[in-house]
C-alpha cells in the first residue's frame, strides 16, 4: 500500500519553487501513480475566481490520460513571512476526486500545530463519514463504468463497509439485462458518453427504474 513521503512532498515543492520561487501562498501538488510515475500540477490563476481550480486536478487529469490508478496525493502551500511549506488536506472535491481510485489512496495531512509536519492517511480515515457508504457495497455508488484505472470497464469501486473492512469485489461490465425500461432514459443515452453515465444512471437507480448485474 502507497504512502505519502517525503520524495512526493520534495516533488511539489519544487514546483512551487521553479514556478513561483516560493511565493507566498503558492502552491502545488504531487500525485503517484501506481506505476510509481509522479506527477506535479498547480492551479492557474484566472481573473475570476469563481473558475479557479485546485492544485491536484491537472494531475488527476493527466493520469485519467494514462489510465493509471493514483496511489498517494499531496498539496502544499508556501506560507508567507518564510514559515515554510505546509501541507493541505485535500478539500472535499478533490477527495471526491481522489476516492474514484478507492478508499485506500493515500493523502498527506498536516500536522495543524505546525502544519510544516504532516502524516499520511488513506482516504477512508480522512473522510470516514463518506457519503457513498451508504449505498451496498455490490457497486450502486459510484455506478459507472470506465472507471480510472479500470482497464476491464467494470462498474463500482471497492467500498468501505460499516464494520470498516473494505469491500474488494467490483461488478461486471454492465450485462444486457442491466438495462432501464424507461423509454428514451437518460443512462441508456448516456452509455454512449461515460462523462454523463455515473450521474445519469444513479438517479434511474434511486428511482427504481436501474437494475444492476453482474457480468459473470
Amino acid at each position: 500500500m502507497s504512502t505519502v513521503d517525503q520524495q512526493l512532498v520534495d516533488a511539489a515543492i519544487d514546483l512551487v519553487r521553479t514556478r513561483f520561487g516560493g511565493k507566498a501562498w503558492s502552491g502545488a501538488a504531487a500525485l503517484r501513480l501506481a506505476d510509481g510515475t509522479i506527477l506535479t500540477s498547480t492551479a492557474p490563476e484566472p481573473p475570476n475566481v469563481a473558475v479557479t481550480l485546485c492544485h491536484e486536478t491537472g494531475a488527476i487529469c493527466e493520469a485519467f490520460k494514462r489510465d493509471q490508478p493514483v496511489v498517494a496525493s499531496v498539496c502544499v502551500v508556501a506560507a508567507d513571512q518564510d514559515r515554510g511549506y505546509w501541507i493541505l488536506t485535500p478539500c472535499g472535491v478533490c477527495q471526491e476526486r481522489l476516492l474514484a481510485y478507492g478508499p485506500d489512496v493515500a493523502v498527506g495531512v498536516p500536522d495543524f500545530d505546525d502544519p510544516r509536519r504532516w502524516r499520511s492517511l488513506r482516504l477512508r480515515d480522512v473522510q470516514p463519514h463518506w457519503f457513498g457508504r451508504a449505498f451496498p457495497e455490490d457497486g450502486i455508488w459510484p455506478p459507472e463504468t470506465g472507471l480510472p484505472g479500470r482497464a476491464d470497464g467494470a462498474i463500482g469501486t471497492p467500498l468501505p463497509r460499516p464494520d470498516g473492512t473494505i469491500g474488494t469485489r467490483y461488478l461486471g461490465p454492465l450485462a444486457p439485462s442491466a438495462r432501464c425500461g424507461r423509454s428514451g432514459c437518460p443512462a441508456r443515452r448516456a452509455a454512449q458518453s461515460l462523462g454523463g453515465l455515473a450521474i445519469s444512471i444513479r438517479r434511474c437507480i434511486l428511482a427504481g427504474r436501474y437494475r444492476l448485474t453482474s457480468a459473470r
